[in-house]
């Protein structure tokens, strides 16, 4: 008898329908006392003594991400009002090999942004050739240009070469301008992030990236479907994409764009949010089933959609030769729940000490300790605890988790699971 962790069968059985339903699929989820993410202080300390244990075998990553903080991450942190929401979290793979940081920065300032991204790509990253430095600003350029109202859209799509240059540069004031007013008045961008990405961390396959994202909100100047075409490669898997998110579009919120600024496979990513609704966690899982992803073991779908959670994202990433990534992300899971997960993945590994210990750090560091004072060789020197009348030690938990899957066209052959830790 098969093992009930084989695995996964090809998208044609996925048990759900388009409208939402499931066979045997728990998905009686109580939103009454759901546990909401937790806050803590965003410091890069607590990346970096991450780096020194995870990347210890791979120190050219923790030199990327160090000209990160200091070359891009920084200047535009310097520019942010005190008084605007943070919205900084970073998510970790459960296996300690993959790390994300998002750190929400300045409001959209063009001149300020070309002129950190060109430091980072020059001096933190040695680009020398001129050329792909030039050609690693125009995508930034694009993004500032193309207006998610539909207003005073551009037209080209990303990744086209230097053809369609004379048109961007023939309407780059107007648009520079309107875009810009609405970024700071909060009409059409309402968030700014810079983020950092670290793969295979130590392991003999080191991955690197870096990019900036914008986050849209408004009610009042809703993104067009048009927009998003436009800021995405051409492919079919874009299209099939938009195609199914169109025609969901009453529980499917487009939020956030994202691109990468290094010059080789640059990656444009789309971020929706689903509306809230038991079925939530379903329609997202659906994006996969649309994508052809395999089918995951019907146990894992029965625990991902009767996971307790605040919001449904789903996060696309696409390359030139179509997707590379699908991330389903869960916000104000419960207690325990990435565990669960982990022993329902095929091949998941959970280190469980190492992630206790992680929460520990970011519960002294929201305390108020002074990380810089007690800094240790490497993490598994920590042995942070909190003490309580209870005598128990008060943990952080995650605030979101993340259950994704590369295109089987880049290699891709399982699924992984993140934990993540967002500041509020």
């Amino acid at each position: 008898m098969a093992d009930d962790l084989d695995a996964p069968r090809r998208a044609t059985s996925w048990p759900f329908t388009r409208k939402g339903t499931a066979e045997s699929v728990d998905t009686d989820r109580s939103k009454k006392n759901r546990t909401g993410p937790e806050t803590w202080s965003f410091n890069f300390d607590v990346v970096e003594t991450l780096l020194r244990d995870l990347a210890k075998d791979t120190p050219a990553q923790v030199d990327f991400f160090a000209a990160f903080q200091k070359k891009l991450a920084a200047p535009l942190l310097s520019k942010k009002e005190t008084n605007e929401p943070q919205g900084h979290f970073f998510t970790l793979s459960t296996c300690m090999t993959r790390l994300e940081v998002h750190v929400q920065v300045a409001g959209m300032d063009p001149d300020d942004w070309k002129d950190a991204a060109r430091k980072f790509l020059e001096k933190g990253c040695g680009l020398g050739d001129q050329r792909e430095v030039a050609s690693c600003l125009r995508r930034l350029e694009h993004a500032i240009l193309c207006d998610p109202s539909g207003d005073d859209m551009v037209g080209w799509r990303a990744g086209h070469g230097e053809e369609e240059a004379h048109e961007v540069e023939t309407r780059r004031s107007s648009v520079s301008r309107s875009r810009t007013r609405r970024a700071r008045h909060g009409e059409a961008v309402t968030a700014f992030y810079v983020w950092c990405v670290l793969d295979g961390m130590g392991t003999t396959e080191p991955f690197v990236d870096a990019g900036f994202s914008f986050e849209w909100g408004s009610e009042r100047l809703p993104v067009e479907w048009s927009a998003l075409e436009m800021l995405m490669p051409p492919s079919d898997d874009v299209d099939v994409l938009l195609d199914y998110a169109m025609a969901e579009q009453a529980c499917i919120k487009a939020k956030s764009y994202s691109c990468s600024l290094m010059p080789a496979a640059p990656e444009h990513t789309l971020q929706f949010r689903l509306k809230d609704s038991r079925a939530a966690t379903m329609h997202g899982l659906l994006f996969f089933k649309c994508l052809d992803f395999p089918q995951p073991h019907r146990r894992l779908l029965s625990k991902l959609a009767g996971a307790r959670q605040n919001e449904v994202h789903v996060v696309a990433s696409f390359g030139a030769k179509g997707l590379t990534r699908l991330t389903l992300r869960l916000h104000g899971i419960s207690v325990g729940m990435p565990k669960e997960l982990s022993q329902v993945i095929p091949d998941a590994q959970y280190a469980e000490q190492k992630i206790e210990q992680l929460k520990r750090i970011l519960q002294q560091q929201g305390e108020g300790s002074d990380l810089k004072s007690t800094h240790p060789t490497d993490l598994k020197d920590f042995d942070f605890t909190s003490s309580q009348s209870d005598g128990e030690a008060e943990v952080m938990e995650p605030g979101l988790i993340e259950f994704s899957a590369v295109s089987a066209k880049n290699g891709g052959n399982g699924f992984l699971l993140s934990l993540g830790f967002r500041e509020h």
